[in-house]
Parts: C-alpha cells; structure tokens; sequence
C-alpha cells in the first residue's frame, strides 16, 4: 500500500488504519501478497546507521527506532528470489559507502518470523506493531525490482515509552533468533559477503 514514508509516516497511518487494518488493504498488482505469520523477515544491519563499525558499536535496540517513524524495512526472505535479495543487498551497500566510506555496508541480518513481532501486545492488550507489504522500485513493465519489501511499523499514534518498546522487540527478536543478528560473512554462504564494509574485508 502506498503511504507517507516520512518522519511522521507511522503516526499517520496509525491515525488512518488503527488495529492494523493496513495490513487488510489490497495487494499492489505484482508484489508477493500480504505478509502471512509464517514467513521470514530479514533485516539487513548496516554500518554506519545500525551498527558503528569504526567505533565498535554494536547492534542495540535503538537501531530499530525507525519503526516509530518511517517504518523499519524489511525482506520478505521466504518471497525474494536471490536477485532481489543481492538488487536490495547492493543498493543499501551502495547508500552506506556513499554515507560513510570504508567504515560504510551491511555487516549482518536480523532473520526472525512475522509473528514474533506482529503478536507482541502492549499490557493493555492492544497490537504492538504491524507488518505491512511495501513493495518497492515499480519497473515500465510492470511489477517491482522490490515485490518483496515489507515495512515493520509501531501500530498506534503516539508511544508513551519509545526506548521500552524498542527494548521489548528488540529482546522478542533475539530470543526467537537465539542471537542478535547474524555476520554477514555466516549468511547464505557468504554469498554476500561483497556487501561488508571495506574495513572490514579481509579481517
């Protein structure tokens, strides 16, 4: 679905669809459908946004922050042919080296199921966040480069305790995972490994 991927774009479609009922809207013609609980989401981790490579910061609940904005992007990675995934891989590569340089690219992946973060509630009872398809990259012939993007937002308008949260999925996430994230260099075979930062080639 189309939606404002600003700084205030969350609020916005929290204010337009509560209860994730964007999750309900009509299927783009050409993206993979809508996100089933099943599937596998793959968040890749870059440096110098997520994780700080030059110095040492790790992955931290706070690289997840854009959920309460614009939405945290994700790969649907039981969807993506291995052509999207290296087209997606490449480009956020590409936009962290322009950004930062050697110390700038993917250094892991978050890889956990839709429903380890679309059933985590608030004490009240309520939706923590939805999981939405988002495809990306429309192509003249119809379809996109990206039929396989998803956005992972915070399902209400306002949130009393942004950190809290951040920590809570953050948390749900590594448990369902049995780790953090995954290196880059241990993913898919190292088919990726071209996406690392350069400082961190060779080590």
């Amino acid at each position: 679905m189309n939606w404002p991927k600003d700084d205030q774009g969350v609020s916005q479609l929290a204010s337009l669809y509560p209860e994730c009922e964007c999750e309900n809207a009509a299927s783009p013609p050409g993206s993979s459908g809508p996100v089933d609980d099943s599937e596998v989401l793959r968040f890749f981790v870059n440096s110098r946004s997520d994780v700080d490579v030059k110095r040492g910061k790790k992955f931290r609940p706070s690289s997840l922050s854009k959920m309460f904005k614009n939405g945290l992007s994700v790969c649907r990675a039981d969807m993506a042919t291995n052509d999207e995934v290296h087209y997606t891989a490449a480009m956020l590569s590409k936009i962290m080296k322009s950004m930062y340089g050697e110390y700038g690219g993917i250094v892991g992946v978050l890889d956990f199921r839709c429903s380890v973060v679309r059933h985590l509630e608030h004490e009240d009872g309520g939706r923590l966040a939805c999981v939405l398809e988002t495809p990306l990259d429309a192509i003249e012939c119809g379809g996109y480069r990206r039929p396989s993007h998803a956005d992972i937002v915070y399902a209400r308008e306002h949130c009393q305790d942004e950190q809290a949260t951040r920590v809570k999925i953050f948390n749900a996430i590594a448990i369902a995972g049995n780790q953090p994230f995954t290196r880059l260099e241990d993913v898919d075979g190292g088919q990726l490994s071209e996406y690392l930062p350069d400082a961190l080639k060779g080590s």
